[in-house]
């Protein structure tokens, strides 16, 4: 019954947006982390990429429902401190609704301590036997480092404001993140993160602390905002891969666990 439910609410109305696992497990943050996964959250992360690296993820929303995620990550090096990341993401039920999207960022080094990224994307709405809608937009994104430890993350997801037709249920997003990684030591790391969506939806409080056991195990944990959500996660290193396990816990619409695996060429 839940699943059917939410079959016919419209997409936006209850799922919670997507995060790859690292940054899902530290209470959903993102904006001034680094790496291959900044591809959904802040591209301008990417800037510290070293070689081509690559990573998927899947995600089963709300156990019992039926609706998932799937993610692929690929980004490498061009020339002078550039860098192009490309991402694909397929969100809904199998074989009855999908929401597909498909973006192309660039990254660019701006001196040792800035990065700043533009990514274009085109997004499918899809109802079987239903709606066949399509939409491009376009995102920004900033990161600073202030000192070493601490980094300052903007992203403005949908500068273009773009949406689909307007009889359609689904909205693209659109909203400004701010947010802030600090590395307390060398094994705990501390994020925030303050989102906005444009589309109606309430400004949400994202915090989360990262603790690395060793230099191969990382244990994260947080919680956020509208919606009040909790979540936990861990990660295991086995060069050139990294496995991370993680989930968000809703207290009403249950639990949302994803899996996710990078390989970075060394």
């Amino acid at each position: 019954m839940r699943a059917l439910l939410l079959l016919f609410l419209p997409l936006g109305v209850y799922c919670q947006s997507f995060n790859p696992a690292p940054y899902l497990g530290m209470g959903n943050t993102g904006t001034a982390q680094k790496g291959i996964y900044s591809l959904e959250k802040n591209p301008a992360g990417i800037a510290s990429l070293s070689s081509f690296t690559a990573a998927s993820a899947y995600q089963n929303h709300y156990l019992g429902t039926g609706i998932q995620t799937v993610a692929l990550f690929i980004g490498a090096p061009l020339y002078s401190n550039s860098l192009i990341g490309v991402k694909a993401l397929s969100y809904g039920i199998p074989n009855t609704t999908k929401l597909n999207s498909f973006g192309i960022a660039y990254a660019k080094k701006i001196g040792s301590s800035f990065s700043s990224s533009i990514s274009v994307n085109h997004h499918r709405y899809y109802i079987k036997d239903h709606t066949n809608e399509k939409a491009f937009s376009a995102d920004l994104g900033f990161q600073w480092v202030v000192i070493k430890e601490l980094t300052f993350g903007v992203f403005y997801r949908n500068i273009t404001g773009s949406q689909f037709d307007i009889y359609a249920e689904q909205s693209i997003p659109n909203e400004l993140l701010l947010g802030l990684h600090y590395k307390v030591s060398g094994s705990v790391a501390f994020s925030c993160d303050y989102a906005k969506d444009f589309n109606s939806a309430p400004s949400s409080v994202r915090i989360g602390i990262s603790y690395s056991a060793s230099e191969k195990i990382y244990v994260n944990g947080g919680m956020s905002t509208q919606p009040q959500q909790y979540y936990a996660g861990i990660g295991l290193v086995v060069l050139p891969f990294r496995i991370d396990f993680a989930s968000s816990f809703h207290p009403y619409l249950g639990t949302s666990p994803q899996l996710a695996l990078l390989y970075a060429v060394r």
